[in-house]
């Protein structure tokens, strides 16, 4: 989860969650159905303002210190003047992978991309 950055913060429980404003990414992305999922199964419902097709929107709008919103964290720690914020119960997380041909020709930016993203 991603708010302004000033205050160093704990994590928030599901009674804080419910005094936020949440601007999210539109009901059609992974994400959002993740957090759908894990919402109901806490009996939590968000109070969402907004809802965009455009990560940019979101986060202009929450370092605009106007909503939160929910990321996947890889996308939070790029951003300066924003902080993560852990939640109690923890958001859900998911792996993802990068799949290539077995023993077919790699480019160097094929090589790079690969590296880059197992660096994250």
């Amino acid at each position: 989860m991603a708010k302004p950055a000033p205050d160093k913060q704990t994590a928030l429980t599901l009674e804080d969650l419910q005094t936020l404003r949440f601007a999210l990414l539109a009901p059609g992305f992974a994400t959002r159905q993740l957090l759908d999922a894990w919402c109901q199964t806490q009996n939590f419902k968000p109070a969402v303002n907004l809802e965009a097709n455009s990560i940019a929107i979101l986060l202009k709008v929450v370092a605009q210190g106007r909503m939160a919103t929910i990321l996947p964290d890889a996308i939070v720690r790029e951003q300066p003047g924003l902080r993560e914020v852990q939640t109690i119960p923890a958001l859900p997380g998911r792996t993802v992978a990068l799949l290539r041909r077995k023993n077919g020709y790699q480019s160097a930016a094929a090589n790079a991309f690969a590296k880059l993203v197992s660096d994250i």
